[in-house]
C-alpha cells in the first residue's frame, strides 16, 4: 500500500488554503467542488497530499483530537523563526533522539501540526 493523502474537514477552506500555503509552503495541487462541498487537495505532485473539505451542509467537528501531520523541514530554528514572525503559536522543541527535534503548532481549525528536523 502507498499514502495517498489525509482528509480532514475544516470550517473554512479559503482560510485553511492559505495556511497550509502559505504559512507551511505547502502547493495547492487541485481545487474543486463536490455536492455541497468544496475541497482542496496540498502537495506535491506524485507525493502524499492533505485534502481540506469545507462541507457547507454540515456543522463542523474537529475530529483532530489526539491527531498529528508531520512535515519534515530542513531546519527547524529557522522554521520557528520564520513561524514567530506570522505570530503562530509553537510548542517547545522536543529531542527524542539524538538525530530527531520536533515542535507542534495548531492549523486553523486546531489540527496539530509536527514540524520534524531529521540529522
Amino acid at each position: 500500500m502507498k499514502l495517498k493523502w489525509i482528509t480532514l474537514l475544516v470550517k473554512n477552506l479559503d482560510e485553511s488554503i492559505k495556511f497550509y500555503n502559505e504559512v507551511l509552503n505547502l502547493p495547492i495541487y487541485s481545487k474543486f467542488s463536490a455536492g455541497a462541498n468544496k475541497i482542496a487537495m496540498m502537495g506535491d505532485v506524485n507525493k502524499p497530499k492533505i485534502e481540506l473539505i469545507e462541507q457547507k451542509d454540515r456543522r463542523f467537528v474537529n475530529f483532530g483530537e489526539g491527531v498529528s501531520i508531520g512535515l519534515g523541514v530542513e531546519n527547524l530554528d529557522k522554521t520557528i523563526n520564520e513561524l514567530e514572525k506570522l505570530g503562530i503559536e509553537i510548542s517547545k522543541i522536543i529531542s527524542p533522539m539524538e538525530n530527531v527535534k520536533f515542535c507542534f503548532i495548531n492549523d486553523p481549525n486546531n489540527y496539530k501540526i509536527q514540524l520534524i528536523e531529521e540529522k
